[in-house]
């Protein structure tokens, strides 16, 4: 699929938006040999961007279509004007079911002859079977498909998806800062105590972290209210 391609190959990524955990990501492949990366990311309420360091990027507000109050719909101009061979070889978009842009980008980056990867969970949890079966022939435009979880990428190869247009690569975080952090606070015990003096541990403290954001299908509600009838009974609960 890639033998085709001039080198270096410019990839171009458009995403919805710049969080602080894909920077780390971005700048890897930006020090791939042979790849020319540039991403282009929009602005989400609930997602404030980062800012670009080690790799190229641009800012390109994403539209919200719908009917009176309700926005369900995302339109992403820059999806595109970046299929084209004029700016890109390979395209990568987030797999979205609700954007309206992505199927066009995908046929117009076909027909240009720009290769294309949807990039995301392959489904969406909360998606009626309908709008879930359209997002699912919508990704099956591209030429691959970059997933989350193994056992997604299993099914749609049960499917008859063809095994060597779809991969994995795990959602998580860049250990590099926490496992610095850790080093520095096994070398120096004395910093370690006096951090947890600041965050009022101790060795009776019983804490339950929660990492994720702060949104309503998240349920932190069902947190908050467990932890208040654990509270009676554990006075040193945090959470």
């Amino acid at each position: 699929m890639i033998s085709d391609l001039p080198s270096p190959v410019r990839v171009v990524i458009v995403q919805p938006a710049l969080p602080m955990y894909r920077v780390p990501v971005f700048r890897c492949l930006a020090r791939e040999a042979g790849v020319e990366l540039f991403v282009v990311y929009g602005t989400e309420p609930s997602i404030p961007n980062a800012e670009a360091v080690g790799f190229s990027a641009g800012c390109e507000p994403q539209r919200l279509i719908g009917l009176g109050p309700k926005l369900p719909f995302v339109w992403q101009s820059a999806q595109l004007r970046y299929a084209d061979r004029r700016h890109a070889d390979v395209l990568i978009l987030s797999s979205n079911s609700w954007s309206l842009s992505l199927p066009l980008a995908l046929l117009l980056a076909r027909r240009r002859g720009v290769r294309t990867i949807v990039w995301g969970h392959g489904y969406s949890k909360n998606a009626a079977r309908w709008r879930g079966a359209i997002g699912q022939r919508v990704r099956l435009i591209a030429d691959a498909m970059l997933l989350y979880s193994r056992t997604v990428a299993e099914r749609y190869v049960a499917s008859g998806v063809n095994a060597m247009r779809v991969y994995v690569a795990a959602n998580c975080l860049d250990q590099q800062p926490i496992q610095a952090a850790r080093r520095q606070f096994l070398e120096d015990p004395a910093q370690l105590n006096e951090f947890c003096r600041e965050q009022g541990f101790h060795p009776q403290v019983e804490s339950i972290l929660y990492v994720s954001r702060f949104e309503v299908a998240n349920r932190v509600d069902l947190l908050l209210k467990a932890a208040a009838l654990l509270a009676p009974k554990r006075p040193w609960l945090r959470v």
